[in-house]
C-alpha cells in the first residue's frame, strides 16, 4: 500500500534512534492500517483515495502513540493520556501544539 511506504519514509527520518525504531515497529502492525483503509469503501468513489490517506495516517499515529504508551514510564496512565491527546488535537484544525512527550524520556521525533 502506497500510504504505508509514505509513513515508513517519515518514520525513517525521526532523528532520535529509539523513537525511530518505535515508529518503524508501530508500522509493522499492517493489519490495523489495512483494516482502517478498508472503511474507505464507504466513501464516495471520487473521495476514496483521500479517505484512505486520512485513515491510514490516523491509524499510523494511533499505533505509534500506543507503542510509546506501552514503554516504561513513572506515570503510565498520565503518559498514555498525554500522548494520545495528540489524536484529538489532530482532528481540530488550528489547534495549538502541546508537549505530548512531557511524561516520556525522549521527544525528538522531528515533528513527523
Amino acid at each position: 500500500m502506497r500510504e504505508l511506504v509514505t509513513w515508513r519514509v517519515h518514520a525513517g527520518q525521526v532523528p532520535d534512534p529509539v523513537l525511530r525504531e518505535l515508529a518503524l515497529q508501530a508500522l509493522r502492525k499492517r493489519g490495523n492500517m489495512l483494516g482502517a483503509a478498508l472503511f474507505a469503501v464507504l466513501a464516495p468513489r471520487g473521495r476514496r483515495s483521500e479517505v484512505v490517506r486520512a485513515l491510514v495516517a490516523f491509524q499510523s499515529a494511533y499505533n505509534y502513540l500506543d507503542t510509546l504508551a506501552e514503554q516504561p514510564s513513572a506515570d503510565p496512565v498520565g503518559n498514555g493520556r498525554r500522548l494520545h491527546s495528540a489524536l484529538l488535537l489532530a482532528l481540530e484544525p488550528g489547534a495549538g501544539r502541546r508537549d505530548y512527550y512531557a511524561g516520556y524520556p525522549r521527544c525528538d521525533d522531528g515533528g513527523c
